[in-house]
């Protein structure tokens, strides 16, 4: 009589399978690197042959998945040195990838749209064009609501008649900006320190 295998057994067949694939991915992009390293001719062809296999190794962590799938859904914002809004996510285990950044870097920008910080050990994503708002410039006549570092809603628009700032005005203000222009992008505001953080305009917003 035949017994069906117990789930362990399942899955310890798994396991050897997929270390035997990573181990024959492994033999390949080491006589690859050697080849790359003896020879003058053929040299992108034989980097691209290295991106396949690095891309199947990337493809086939389980924690890369996750840091990834963390990075998408990460509510910790900064600025690049173009003043883009961009999110952040610190992955522990961002140094395994440095002796094969580039084809990292490459992979995870042609898969997932992101970029590495590795002096901070972190996954970026940019946020795209983005609302950003200003309230605390040297000179006030400069706060506002900005979109490609142009001001389209000076924050006299929405002061009250205190002179103090009415969110519920100046979101009221972004929403209408929005609908009227049909582009719907993320609100940012960022500090003159560089500090960012993400605002919910519909707070306070009756529908």
């Amino acid at each position: 009589m035949r017994h069906a295998k117990h789930p362990r057994d399942n899955a310890a067949n798994t396991y050897h399978e997929q270390q035997q694939r990573n181990k024959n991915v492994n033999s390949k992009i080491k006589n690859l690197l050697l080849e790359l390293e003896s020879t003058r001719t053929s040299r992108e062809s034989i980097e691209s042959k290295l991106q396949l296999e690095y891309d199947a190794v990337f493809n086939d962590s389980k924690t890369l998945a996750k840091a990834i799938s963390n990075a998408e859904n990460a509510s910790e914002y900064g600025t690049d040195e173009n003043g883009e809004i961009y999110s952040w996510y610190r992955f522990a285990g961002l140094s395994d990838y440095a002796d094969c950044r580039t084809y990292f870097e490459n992979w995870l920008s042609e898969t997932h749209c992101m970029g590495v910080d590795w002096d901070n050990d972190c996954l970026t994503l940019n946020q795209g064009e983005s609302f950003i708002i200003q309230d605390d410039s040297d000179r006030s006549r400069d706060n506002g609501i900005y979109l490609n570092s142009k001001c389209i809603i000076n924050e006299s628009e929405y002061r009250d008649e205190s002179g103090d700032v009415d969110e519920i005005k100046r979101n009221k203000l972004i929403e209408k900006h929005m609908t009227d222009s049909g582009f719907f992008p993320g609100v940012f505001r960022v500090t003159r320190y560089g500090d960012v953080f993400s605002v919910n305009t519909q707070k306070g917003v009756k529908k």
